[in-house]
């Protein structure tokens, strides 16, 4: 019915515009022909062709009910048999959205959801608060640490079931309303009104973002927040506050853990070399987690840096402390293989076999990525080892982190002030 509604709408917007500009021509044409007398039929004839069409309650009305049936669609429980649904529900929600601008979206609708959202997020806090404080005072041992992870992955299934069914696809569902907003109708007044409501959500969002099964979710909250970063007149300066805040608290728990990796990487070189590539994989394992964590937020980072390129970075401390701790850790590796065997199991990043390798990790990093954008420069110097370029995807999440953090900050005004994080950005190089 809103289809309908909506193409009869278009319709007659269409057969008014052009019944209009035959009147004009028509009027013109009599007013040369014609004495002035006889221009008030015309004149009258004009004025029928502008009826309203659609007022603004009905548009409310259609734009109301699209939000709620979206909000539905994301509840799993519920079955409405194909997919082809949502599509027609964005496209309609995009419709209506940019054709008026400024129709009034009722946040009733988000009730249910954020009240699930604020007892989700008060229970994933209190679980931090709880993490952090055994770890400063050393409380955890070994016994009680493998029951406090299963009753912590019991609880979590139970607390997102106790809180309502606060699902992956519900919120994906709200920020694909939010998006939809931000991009086709940036004027619209829901979002700016509403900081309380979008900032729930999208710390909800946060939290579950970290799970592996999440992988729609993520892409959802990534084309989201990197949008506002860059458009950040859509909402209020507390949502984009809260949004730093986690992304902040996601780069400095991933730089933690890549440190505590570079510690123990570097307490296990006089093992043996099979010893060595099993620990290595074995800590790759245990800390995909942290890599897929960090990528995440420097992927939305990335993403939001792309329209400003010489603005200042507010995250600039983090990200240099954490390049700093992946090129540590790099180094690390790279010089254990070495004293181990020669050689990494794994060739070295940028070169073509086990046994060739680069003055400097950054080097092999560097020479392989760069060469798609400079063609034939990089190419031609290596070309006596046939040198291939790969993609970015080709790396591990280390390497990508790696990658994108010297983008973001390659973009910002950090490499041309002279300053001490400008001192630091050089020594990581």
């Amino acid at each position: 019915v809103v289809e309908l509604v909506i193409s009869w709408h278009q319709q007659q917007n269409t057969e008014s515009n052009k019944a209009r500009h035959d009147t004009a021509e028509g009027s013109q044409f009599e007013k040369r022909l014609m004495s002035p007398s006889a221009e008030k039929p015309g004149t009258e004839e004009d004025s029928t062709v502008h009826a309203p069409v659609l007022d603004q309650k009905m548009v409310d009305t259609l734009i109301n009910f699209i939000v709620r049936l979206k909000i539905l669609l994301g509840d799993p429980k519920l079955d409405f048999g194909s997919s082809a649904t949502v599509g027609r529900v964005d496209r309609l929600l995009a419709t209506i959205a940019s054709e008026w601008q400024h129709c009034v979206i009722r946040s009733v609708y988000f009730e249910k959801v954020v009240s699930m959202c604020r007892d989700f997020n008060r229970d994933q806090s209190l679980k931090d608060d709880e993490q952090n404080t055994n770890k400063a005072t050393g409380k955890a041992k070994t016994a009680t640490k493998n029951k406090s992870t299963q009753g912590n992955v019991a609880s979590s299934g139970s607390k997102v079931e106790g809180t309502g069914n606060l699902s992956a696809p519900l919120l994906s569902a709200c920020l694909d309303i939010f998006t939809i907003l931000a991009d086709v109708s940036p004027s619209n007044s829901f979002l700016r009104e509403n900081p309380s409501l979008l900032s729930e959500i999208l710390a909800s969002s946060f939290f579950m973002s970290t799970r592996l099964d999440a992988t729609d979710l993520r892409k959802k909250l990534k084309l989201f927040v990197a949008q506002i970063l860059a458009t950040k007149p859509c909402v209020g300066p507390s949502v984009i506050f809260k949004v730093n805040v986690f992304l902040e608290k996601m780069l400095s728990e991933s730089e933690k853990e890549y440190r505590k990796s570079t510690s123990s990487s570097q307490n296990v070189t006089e093992t043996s070399r099979q010893g060595s590539a099993k620990s290595r994989s074995g800590s790759l394992d245990d800390d995909s987690r942290c890599e897929r964590t960090a990528l995440f937020a420097l992927e939305i980072l990335k993403d939001a840096s792309m329209g400003t390129p010489t603005s200042s970075h507010p995250l600039s401390s983090i990200l240099l402390a954490l390049l700093n701790s992946i090129v540590k850790r790099h180094i690390a590796a790279v010089s254990a293989a070495q004293k181990q065997g020669g050689g990494s199991q794994i060739p070295q990043t940028g070169a073509t076999s086990i046994r060739q390798m680069y003055p400097t990790p950054t080097a092999g990093i560097l020479s392989e990525y760069v060469v798609e954008s400079s063609q034939g420069l990089l190419r031609t110097s290596q070309s006596k080892h046939q040198f291939q370029a790969k993609s970015l995807q080709d790396f591990d999440h280390s390497l990508r982190a790696a990658v994108i953090t010297l983008e973001i900050l390659g973009r910002s005004e950090l490499i041309f002030s002279f300053s001490s994080l400008r001192k630091s950005f050089l020594q990581c190089l």
